[in-house]
């Protein structure tokens, strides 16, 4: 390397190597420097993506192998994970608190999402046990009214279309009938 080149190097590489007590470094130490540094200049990029938005651990794998290969991703996860920053059982308590919050699927939809974000199919199983099923009949409820409301006043389909209706929005089947069959329709 050139004895000219200047490289801008996070504190802790500094401490890592011991850069402040040396007058002379190998071009292969420079080289191992220059490297350890670029993956911290990745692992705080993805520390401010994190903090912006909680993410799982396959979104930031995702979002890493776009750019760099496997072994960078896996070094990037491992140091995340070990520092907090990525940890999928915070994670999915986060997101089903959004979801309930702000979406308005049933728990089909709800599992679907989160096997799609990566989350393993037991911890889905465990924390949807957990969730108080009257959550969703209540969005139903809602659902419905809304849809009644906005219906033609003699429209014959009206029972079947709000239950395909429900389906599609990922709402269990006896749960769409028992709901349904509490309306006179």
């Amino acid at each position: 390397m050139d004895n000219n080149t200047n490289v801008v190097l996070y504190d802790n590489i500094i401490l890592k190597y011991n850069l402040l007590l040396k007058d002379n470094i190998s071009d292969n130490l420079i080289n191992k420097i220059i490297e350890d540094n670029n993956i911290m200049d990745i692992y705080y990029k993805m520390i401010v993506k994190i903090k912006a938005s909680i993410k799982s651990e396959k979104e930031i794998y995702n979002i890493l192998s776009r750019k760099y290969d496997e072994k960078i991703c896996d070094t990037i996860i491992n140091k995340l994970k070990k520092e907090g920053y990525i940890d999928d059982y915070k994670y999915i308590d986060s997101y089903i608190n959004y979801f309930i919050n702000n979406k308005t699927g049933g728990i089909k939809k709800l599992r679907y999402e989160l096997t799609n974000k990566g989350i393993d199919s037991s911890l889905i199983d465990e924390k949807l046990s957990l969730l108080d099923n009257s959550i969703f009949d209540e969005r139903m409820r809602k659902i419905i009214n809304n849809k009644l409301s906005n219906s033609k006043k003699n429209d014959v389909n009206i029972k079947n279309k709000i239950i395909n209706y429900l389906i599609r929005c990922g709402y269990l089947y006896d749960n769409i009938i028992s709901v349904v069959n509490e309306f006179d329709l």
